[in-house]
């Protein structure tokens, strides 16, 4: 992973692992001034990360945080989105404001979770 600036680091506290010693951590939206979401419309939020795997046994699943799904019904596009190891490109979150309320997001706020899970592959037994 690279940063788009060395600024995010010490501006934005990141990376923040996520709890319970899992292997992932919060993303956070990677933008100058503060964005309003309008009720039922959807933007593209900057992490301020390039993504780029070599390593084709993991992949990076972006998902919801839960209290920004559930208390203020913004939904990640492609939810549980996977990035393969041959992408190499800014990751942006798109967000979906399902709530008949504006929703403002500023510098730095946690928007999605960031996971690194195995890339296995399993054997089918017929029965």
């Amino acid at each position: 992973m690279k940063f788009i600036s060395s600024n995010i680091k010490k501006d934005f506290d990141f990376p923040e692992y996520l709890q319970g010693g899992l292997s992932g951590f919060f993303l956070r939206a990677y933008i100058k001034n503060k964005i309003c979401l309008f009720s039922k419309k959807t933007t593209l939020v900057s992490t301020g990360l390039l993504i780029h795997f070599s390593d084709k046994t993991v992949r990076v699943v972006i998902k919801p945080i839960s209290i920004i799904k559930h208390k203020y019904c913004l939904i990640i596009g492609n939810p549980f989105s996977i990035i393969d190891y041959c992408n190499f490109y800014e990751l942006k979150i798109s967000l979906w404001n399902c709530s008949k309320k504006n929703f403002y997001i500023n510098p730095g706020d946690k928007i999605a979770k960031l996971s690194i899970v195995p890339n296995k592959k399993i054997k089918f037994i017929y029965i």
